[in-house]
């Protein structure tokens, strides 16, 4: 092969250690699986919050799926801040904002965090094959200094230690309490259809 048409270095360390996959010389065990609970976590966050947009909206579920189906958890995010405060507007419930605002703050944060944990571009400083060989002998039991790249239009690339993917896990896991907790507290028709005035 010529110089201009070599695969990028990334695949070639990948056809030499054909025995392991990729991420597995990258991360740990424990940082791959809390990898699939950042995943799994968040689809029961997209999931309750989409049913809480449907009843935002007055939709019924099958009229809700064709509102939701291909919308984007930023998108999710943005919607519910925009139905949400106006019903609390509505209500005059100050507090309820105040909540609002913080817990959609913290939805748009973990959402970033959850991209680049399972879409970011996993690596580590290695410059060659040499240094990445010794790094992986050296870090085989520990937790590895693997780092996430995740590319944004017109800055920089935000970066993710691999020690934090088991935090944006359980983030993600308390936002889905802290949404129940908001609802309860402001907005108990979406909870249960018997809201306690009834």
């Amino acid at each position: 092969m010529t110089e201009e048409h070599d695969p990028p270095r990334a695949f070639r360390r990948r056809e030499r250690h054909s025995d392991c996959a990729f991420s597995r010389q990258l991360l740990t065990v424990e940082q791959l699986a809390s990898v699939g609970c950042v995943a799994i976590e968040s689809t029961y966050l997209e999931a309750e919050l989409e049913e809480v947009l449907w009843k935002l909206a007055g939709m019924d579920e099958a009229r809700g799926l064709l509102f939701t189906r291909n919308m984007q958890m930023k998108s999710r995010i943005e919607m519910f801040w925009t139905l949400a405060r106006q019903r609390l507007v509505e209500d005059e419930d100050v507090e309820g904002l105040a909540e609002l605002k913080t817990l959609v703050e913290w939805l748009k944060e973990a959402n970033v965090e959850r991209n680049t944990v399972i879409h970011g571009y996993w690596n580590i400083d290695a410059q060659d094959e040499r240094s990445f060989q010794t790094w992986r002998r050296q870090n085989v039991d520990e937790r590895s200094p693997a780092f996430a790249e995740k590319r944004q239009i017109g800055r920089p690339p935000t970066t993710f230690s691999a020690a934090r993917i088991e935090e944006v896990s359980e983030k993600i896991g308390s936002l889905r309490s802290m949404l129940t907790s908001f609802l309860v507290g402001h907005m108990w028709d979406l909870v249960d259809d018997t809201s306690p005035e009834s």
